[in-house]
């Protein structure tokens, strides 16, 4: 588990909600363009709530991977799941 996502569950916690979420999510049907299952940082599937953590490191910062990471928030929300983006920036500013 990174730091940032350590300091989401640490905020979460603090806010006194005791649902803890699943860690590294996959939801069936959500894939890459190159054909690979996508994850989650959180999901608390029984409600069908998403948490993406966005950092500005690795991963974040093509052209490409913003798209990906668009059409993965695109296609959980047309199977009916809520997305919650954060970036490391904002969970940063919370503590």
């Amino acid at each position: 588990m990174t730091d940032t996502e350590q300091l989401f569950l640490t905020a979460w916690k603090q806010h006194g909600i005791s649902v803890q979420p699943e860690h590294q999510y996959q939801i069936k049907g959500v894939v890459s363009e190159a054909g690979n299952m996508r994850k989650w940082d959180f999901a608390w599937p029984h409600y069908m709530l998403l948490v993406e953590i966005d950092g500005f490191g690795w991963g974040h910062t093509t052209i490409k991977q913003k798209r990906e990471d668009a059409q993965k928030y695109r296609d959980a929300i047309c199977l009916g799941w809520t997305v919650l983006p954060f970036t490391s920036a904002c969970l940063n500013s919370i503590q």
